[in-house]
């Protein structure tokens, strides 16, 4: 049992890296909302679809929404 609960926890150490590529790990000051200077040059084009009230910010439900329809739309059915 206790080998099956470390794999686990090792498999999950490996995919916290993935998770925290999120909203987290863009908002570098965090002060809850992504700059496009956080955002960095190679992601700044995306700041415009990302940013829905177009306050030149993405809070933290833009970020979650456009990742939401960004995994929608590449599903294949």
């Amino acid at each position: 049992m206790k080998v099956k609960v470390l794999t686990f926890l090792g498999i999950l150490a490996l995919s916290a890296p993935a998770l925290a590529g999120g909203f987290d790990h863009y908002d570098k000051n965090a002060d809850g909302v992504i700059s496009a200077d956080e955002l960095g040059e190679k992601k700044a084009g995306k700041m415009a679809k990302i940013d829905a009230n177009g306050d030149a910010v993405i809070s933290r439900e833009e970020f979650e929404q456009y990742k939401a329809e960004h995994k929608r739309s590449k599903k294949t059915y």
